[in-house]
């Protein structure tokens, strides 16, 4: 049947009507209020489409309502709605509309849900606060709900150990949804919480037994068990199984820092580590995710990655790996600068003093290397923040304002810690730089060196100039 002018705006009539009360059903006036407006208009905002402000407002205005915010929140994370034909083709014809009707843009439930999520993020809760309103959840046997709740948990504060029998209990639980991952991201949050996963030591043996040492999750459960140290004796033998015979160079130096770190008598791993901070080629026998044959002669760049990863492994093991230190202090003196940051934070990681760290890189500030002179004022400041020499050696970068300036600039941009008034200055004039990254970096460094450290977001990039 062909339908005339009056029946389509009808129809179309029909299809708005729908939509407010999809609208209405999804945000629908209910839970607390901020200056006048509910956690639903809030929310709305959140999810975005009203511009950068609007969102930043209402992320604000989320985390002043705190736990009164939770309830409706976690409601919508947990929904199982899903997007019909019928929802979707109604946005995309309001998306034809003139923008000046303001009309709501589209937001898919699946989107909602994650936003959600984000949204208890902002609040970051105590556990106690979010376990009774995600129990039903953590029960269900929809796949998608259940999901939902352990994500909820990762919003959670994670310093307290009441976490862990519900994250223990979802290790049992294999994935009915291949898009779902929830036993992963259940034994990611088990090894943020470090020692307080304790509850959920037997959920891990109980997950070590049965994964095979090829799946990548048998790495993921020995790292969480060499959290709980000695208390994980029982796996070591499993363990060493594995790393005898494993032939990935990083899986391997993950089992090795494992062992050390639950047993100290497993004197062979940390030795293994040891000696791969000064690898000269790829060990016999393995391989790695950047160098496809076995045993093939390395470029530098990856000899670099091959060094590097046991070292990162060294510092995750902590003051038991003093042992270490002597092979770390050889890499900070080498001309091989790519690996002075991790070995640098390494040493500081197991007990070695910070001070003496700076002290060790301090000649590399007067290199007649560029390059030598920003990483290892990067490096003395990761460290040593008040280091006046390294703060000296970025204002000299920043001031002569060119490309060489940006690294400089970046590290100021990208890391918390006290600016002197020497590179603020270099900043400051910096910004009336004909050359557009530096003008426009040395803005954004500026305003982030007039934020007191403590209020300054930490980006924690490892970078280096080449």
């Amino acid at each position: 049947m062909k339908l005339t002018r009056k029946r389509r705006w009808l129809l179309f009539a029909l299809l708005v009507l729908l939509l407010g009360l999809g609208c209405f059903l999804i945000f629908r006036p209910t839970g607390p209020e901020y200056n006048g407006k509910t956690i639903s208009y809030w929310f709305r905002q959140y999810c975005g489409g009203s511009g950068v402000d609007e969102d930043e407002k209402a992320a604000e205005v989320i985390k002043r309502l705190g736990t009164n915010a939770l309830p409706y929140l976690i409601e919508q994370a947990l929904s199982t709605s899903k997007d019909t034909a019928l929802r979707t083709n109604v946005y995309k014809l309001l998306e034809k509309l003139p923008d000046s009707w303001h009309l709501p843009e589209f937001i898919s439930h699946d989107d909602l849900r994650e936003k959600a999520v984000e949204a208890i993020g902002e609040i970051n809760p105590a556990p106690e606060m979010i376990l009774p309103l995600v129990k039903d959840a953590l029960n269900s046997r929809n796949p998608l709900k259940y999901h939902q709740a352990i994500l909820i948990l990762a919003t959670a504060q994670t310093n307290s150990p009441v976490l862990a029998p519900y994250l223990g209990k979802a290790l049992h639980v294999e994935d009915r949804d291949p898009e779902l991952e929830s036993r992963s991201d259940a034994m990611e949050l088990l090894e943020n919480l470090g020692t307080n996963a304790m509850p959920a030591l037997p959920d891990l043996l109980w997950l070590l037994e049965r994964t095979p040492g090829t799946n990548l999750l048998f790495v993921e459960v020995a790292k969480c068990l060499s959290n709980l140290g000695t208390k994980s004796a029982s796996a070591i033998p499993q363990l060493r199984k594995q790393f005898d015979i494993e032939t990935n160079w990083e899986e391997c130096c993950a089992l090795a820092a494992a062992i050390f770190k639950i047993d100290q008598t497993q004197a062979g791993a940390l030795d293994f580590l040891i000696k791969g901070c000064s690898a000269t080629e790829m060990p016999k026998g393995y391989s790695t995710k950047i160098i496809l044959p076995i045993n093939s002669p390395a470029s530098g760049i990856t000899l670099d990655y091959l060094r590097q990863v046991p070292i990162l492994e060294i510092g995750g093991v902590g003051p038991t790996a003093r042992e270490a230190i002597p092979a770390l202090v050889k890499v900070i003196q080498s001309t091989n600068s790519r690996l002075w940051q991790p070995a640098a934070l390494a040493i500081s990681s197991i007990g070695g003093s910070s001070e003496h760290v700076p002290a060790m890189m301090q000649h590399w500030l007067t290199s007649e290397s560029p390059r030598y002179r920003i990483l290892a004022a990067s490096v003395i400041l990761e460290l040593d923040a008040g280091n006046a020499d390294a703060q000296a050696c970025l204002a000299r970068f920043i001031s002569a304002t060119n490309m060489l300036s940006l690294p400089a600039m970046r590290f100021i941009y990208e890391k918390a810690f006290p600016v002197s008034d020497e590179a603020k200055s270099a900043l400051k004039a910096a910004t009336a730089s004909e050359v557009g990254p530096v003008n426009w970096l040395a803005t954004e460094a500026l305003k982030a060196a007039d934020v007191p450290p403590t209020k300054r977001r930490n980006y924690g990039l490892n970078w280096h100039v080449d």
